[in-house]
């Protein structure tokens, strides 16, 4: 087994996930004023004028609900895009098993230890995929994985748009989920581990990997003025609108854009 792969540089991926977050922003810009309910997991941390007035807000929910579901259907679910979709499912939530004891790490030695174990299972495991991913199948999984994600991201905003939906989001989402899916089939390739990280709501912003936007949303009508000092010690996120990327215990590519509570 090779001990040093590197499918994409730093610069990269960077470029990559600026495209994505570009293609998102567009999307989520273009819909703005469409939006006639939040989803549930966002509804809470959504003032009450932002439906009415389309403005910045809704732009920055779009952005939160797209990265979401990437994230959820896509980047957490693919091991690779060329496999059959159960096993490339199972495969990555194996992955995540192993990344979850993470919680439980007490020292920088062991984060290392865990990082590597991660890496050496993902390179051993693609070696004895490679039959299978120079297949002709890999081509047709692709393809099947990418309509299928589309017709899904499509649906799931459909869900909260205003009818008849506006034109183009079929055509963003494609664009979308094909620059998700091109960044999932060099993942496991990598012999670093590149990892892509998106944070919910109410969780303690990490500087580390989280950057506040500059420009405030408007407040919550339920924000309680006499926990102000509290949460300026202790920031929380209200969402985020992009997720984080980082080559784990190396280097931050891309810090996750977030408001805060």
């Amino acid at each position: 087994m090779s001990q040093s792969r590197t499918a994409l540089d730093d610069s990269e991926y960077s470029n990559r996930f600026n495209r994505l977050n570009g293609a998102i922003n567009n999307l989520a810009f273009n819909i703005r004023k469409d939006w006639r309910a939040a989803p549930p997991w966002l509804a809470a941390y959504v003032s009450s004028d932002a439906l009415k007035t389309g403005k910045q807000e809704m732009t920055a929910v779009g952005r939160a609900v797209i990265s979401r579901w990437l994230m959820d259907q896509i980047f957490d679910r693919v091991f690779h895009p060329g496999l059959d979709p159960v096993l490339s499912s199972h495969l990555k939530g194996i992955e995540l098993n192993i990344r979850g004891s993470a919680y439980t790490l007490n020292s920088q030695e062991e984060f290392d230890a865990l990082t590597t174990k991660i890496v050496n299972w993902r390179m051993a495991t693609l070696d004895g995929l490679n039959s299978v991913l120079n297949s002709p199948a890999t081509t047709e999984h692709r393809q099947n994985l990418t309509s299928m994600s589309t017709s899904n991201l499509t649906a799931e905003l459909y869900q909260y748009l205003n009818e008849p939906p506006p034109p183009g989001v079929e055509g963003s989402a494609s664009m979308i989920v094909e620059l998700a899916i091109g960044i999932t089939a060099n993942l496991p390739l990598e012999s670093r581990d590149v990892a892509i990280v998106y944070p919910l709501p109410g969780e303690l912003v990490q500087p580390g990997i989280m950057e506040i936007e500059k420009a405030p949303l408007p407040p919550l009508d339920d924000t309680d003025s006499g926990d102000d000092k509290e949460e300026k010690d202790e920031p929380r996120v209200r969402f985020a609108g992009f997720p984080a990327l980082e080559v784990r215990g190396r280097q931050v590519l891309m810090k996750a854009p977030v408001w805060t509570l």
